[in-house]
């Protein structure tokens, strides 16, 4: 932008002053024209970019502008979303989607991705509020695809606030409304919870048969995205199983698959198949997956994805003797935990670390 399109005011403290002086009408006034200045000039492809601002112009110009303030928090979630900032991103969306101006299947569709963001910024209590609120309002519209994506966003919410029983009985109710109405890809979402449910409750035979079952459905939609997310739950089922080739196989294929689907490697894939590698005391093979796997998380600024990997690799290098360096990951693994990650989480990895200290005979402190 040119020097004479800048803001006049450069440090904010006299800016907000200014604006203070400025009475309501006229305020106002400079929001609308800021608004219809900002559209007229500036190309439509840089207006994500300026959506939360753009959304506030509508907000506060008189006469408001309920529209185009729904329509910019939606842009402003997207935006930030693409830019790894998931809190954010749902703040936006959650605040379209109870928006006076949004209709009910906007309300719908904006309230489910701000439960999904919410889950990506590890804040699954408003997660599960948001998948409620969708659900609640979904059971009311004739879409009954809408209906099943709100109950599967309910069980998302449960799932990874580690609430599996109450789940289960979710997952009963859209299997059963899957098939009611013919939606394979909802049936095989329960399929896939099911599932989970089944390995968290050590019905591990019942897991394996409904990944595949869910894996059938999905393979005759020619859906490989879907096929390549089913296969890593498969890989992961048959690690525990200890049937090590087969999740090898499981994995590898499920990384291919998943490129051809999406143009680039899987994070959380990389990472599961190192963890087998470790487990099959291939440390270098699994050191070098976690690596990737880590160089993956941080790029999408997804710190638990991080934390995992990083707690892997301290463990990995405490397996491969290397104490020292085992420490050191293991302390800066600690420093994120205490800024970012929930408590549960920091439980998990320390656990985690304690269990191999406790293998090699080296204190976890």
């Amino acid at each position: 932008m040119h020097a004479e399109q800048a803001y006049l005011f450069r440090h904010a403290v006299l800016r907000d002053a200014a604006y203070q002086l400025e009475l309501p009408g006229a305020r106002a006034a400079l929001h609308a024209l800021a608004l219809e200045t900002i559209e007229a000039t500036v190309p439509a492809a840089l207006h994500d970019a300026l959506a939360a601002e753009l959304a506030e112009h509508a907000r506060l110009a008189e006469p408001p502008r309920p529209q185009r303030e729904l329509h910019y928090l939606w842009r402003a979630g997207v935006y930030a979303s693409r830019q790894y900032q998931p809190a954010q991103s749902a703040q936006y969306l959650e605040r379209a989607a109870r928006h006076p101006a949004a209709d009910d299947l906007t309300r719908v569709t904006r309230m489910l991705d701000a439960a999904r963001m919410w889950i990506n910024a590890e804040n699954m209590a408003q997660s599960a509020v948001c998948a409620r609120d969708a659900d609640e309002l979904a059971r009311r519209l004739p879409d009954v695809m809408l209906q099943a994506r709100a109950r599967k966003s309910v069980i998302s919410a449960l799932e990874f606030a580690g609430r599996h029983i109450e789940a289960q009985t979710q997952v009963g109710e859209l299997l059963a409304f899957a098939r009611r109405h013919d939606l394979k890809l909802a049936e095989c979402s329960a399929l896939n919870s099911l599932a989970k449910v089944c390995q968290k409750t050590d019905r591990l035979p019942e897991a394996e048969q409904y990944f595949r079952a869910a894996l059938a459905i999905v393979r005759a939609l020619g859906d490989r995205g879907r096929e390549a997310g089913l296969l890593n739950n498969l890989g992961l089922l048959l690690t525990r199983l200890a049937r090590h080739d087969e999740a090898e196989q499981v994995f590898r294929k499920a990384l291919t698959l998943n490129e051809a689907a999406t143009g680039k490697p899987s994070d959380i894939i990389l990472g599961n198949l190192g963890s087998l590698y470790m487990e099959r005391k291939q440390y270098a093979e699994a050191e070098a997956l976690f690596e990737q796997s880590l160089g993956l998380h941080r790029a999408r600024h997804y710190r638990r994805g991080e934390v995992i990997q990083m707690t892997n690799l301290a463990v990995v290098a405490l397996l491969a003797g290397r104490v020292a360096q085992a420490r050191q990951r293991m302390a800066q693994t600690r420093e994120i935990l205490r800024e970012h990650v929930d408590v549960s989480m920091a439980t998990e990895m320390e656990e985690n670390w304690a269990k191999t200290c406790a293998q090699t005979g080296h204190d976890p402190a």
